[in-house]
């Protein structure tokens, strides 16, 4: 079982709690109240009001393991956008991926397509970091490739240093 507890910063007491049925190791704040949860079988937002009022609140599951063989390789958020999905097969020699942006409202806004695994999705302040072995994608965050870099060497760690510049560690 994994619990998510909510607390209101002004007075560390908790004002809400969630118990599923299996643990989301990645969890990150999307937009007012909005967080995506993660793990290898699930996908889910989870809208949390500090009230008494519960009916704003709601969990949501956008996608499952169970209707898609694929696994969740990478995932990242774009403050007050929504967030960026990279799924793929279990099988680290099976090159075909596919990146999905949610919107803030958990939606599909955009889905690409890639014949390679991508491992690794960045969100910036206004674009994308999509990496697989060997490829850098650099995306805006309408999703249109901006540019692309093709390495001889293994692409192990991408991040952005600034809204224009991205570090590559090979």
């Amino acid at each position: 079982k994994g619990v998510m507890m909510f607390f209101k910063m002004s007075d560390g007491e908790v004002f809400s709690t969630e118990v599923f049925d299996s643990i989301y190791p990645y969890v990150e704040y999307v937009d007012d109240d909005l967080l995506v949860a993660a793990n290898s079988d699930s996908l889910i937002t989870v809208s949390k009001t500090a009230s008494i009022d519960t009916k704003k609140d709601k969990i949501t599951s956008l996608w499952t393991r169970a209707v898609d063989s694929n696994i969740i390789i990478s995932i990242d958020t774009m403050l007050k956008e929504g967030f960026c999905v990279s799924f793929g097969s279990s099988d680290e020699n099976s090159g075909n991926s596919k990146v999905v942006f949610y919107n803030k409202k958990g939606a599909v806004s955009e889905t690409t397509e890639y014949s390679e695994r991508i491992k690794s999705v960045k969100s910036g302040k206004n674009s994308f970091i999509i990496s697989s072995d060997s490829s850098l994608y650099m995306l805006s965050k309408k999703f249109k490739k901006q540019s692309e870099f093709k390495s001889l060497s293994e692409v192990e760690v991408t991040d952005f240093i600034n809204d224009e510049r991205v570090l590559v560690q090979m």
